[in-house]
């Protein structure tokens, strides 16, 4: 597998996964490094698993992809996981803000990458929730 390129790394790992038809996928950063074809084809795989029951707990640090993929967003910040919201109440900021530490207000300057993790992807819609601005 290592003389495979990224994207085809991440398509086996993943086909590897649903090969096993587990009820419950945990995806970290799957699209990380994968071209945008890829990760279109990605997503539509997500979405399908979703639709037919499985869940889906996303891990990802790519803010548009969470709100492009997700329904329900919780924030892990510093080993502490934030409650869990519809995508509708997070404000791009608001997750940003979360994942540093603060209370969702402020200027968000040298900000790290969130890993934001989705509650419950049984909902997973593709392009459902909000885009991020």
């Amino acid at each position: 597998m290592r003389a495979l390129s990224g994207d085809n790394q991440q398509k086996v790992a993943v086909g590897r996964l649903l090969n096993q038809d587990a009820e419950l996928l945990l995806l970290d950063e799957p699209t990380r490094g994968i071209d945008i074809g890829s990760k279109a084809q990605m997503y539509e795989t997500i979405a399908r698993c979703a639709e037919e029951g499985k869940g889906v707990l996303l891990v990802s640090s790519y803010l548009p992809e969470l709100f492009g993929m997700c329904d329900r967003l919780a924030v892990m910040s510093r080993g502490r996981l934030s409650a869990v919201r519809p995508i509708e109440e997070w404000p791009p900021e608001g997750v940003l803000a979360t994942a540093i530490g603060g209370k969702g207000e402020g200027a968000l300057t040298g900000v790290a990458p969130a890993r934001a993790v989705h509650a419950r992807a049984n909902d997973v819609r593709r392009g459902g929730g909000r885009k991020a601005g």
